[in-house]
């Protein structure tokens, strides 16, 4: 599926892949999206969705980095977790964008 980049979203900053089996320490859930997470992981300060994680480690490898994304621009969608979408953009990066900043096209 493809979207169209409505609302300009700028990333938190970019974060490695964090191995399946990684230690993920949770802080508090998150009041603006159901089913993520504040934690800790390797000792980044993160969010996680709770499909990743079960009793204090990941089930698969993570890379919680956003996109930086303009208005205009095109993604195409690898997955959706609520209301959260991991993207590629026409270059070739990847991350996750809040669903209300795009549009399907």
């Amino acid at each position: 599926m493809k979207v169209k980049v409505n609302k300009k979203h700028v990333s938190e900053g970019n974060f490695p892949l964090f191995k399946e089996g990684s230690t993920i320490l949770l802080k508090d859930e998150c009041n603006e999206f159901f089913a993520w997470y504040n934690c800790e992981i390797e000792g980044y300060s993160t969010y996680i969705h709770e499909d990743y994680f079960e009793n204090g480690k990941l089930t698969a490898d993570y890379n919680p980095t956003e996109l930086d994304a303009e208005s205009g621009d095109i993604l195409e969608v690898l997955l959706i977790k609520n209301n959260w979408l991991y993207c590629r953009t026409q270059n070739e990066s990847y991350g996750w964008i809040p669903g209300d900043n795009v549009k399907t096209i």
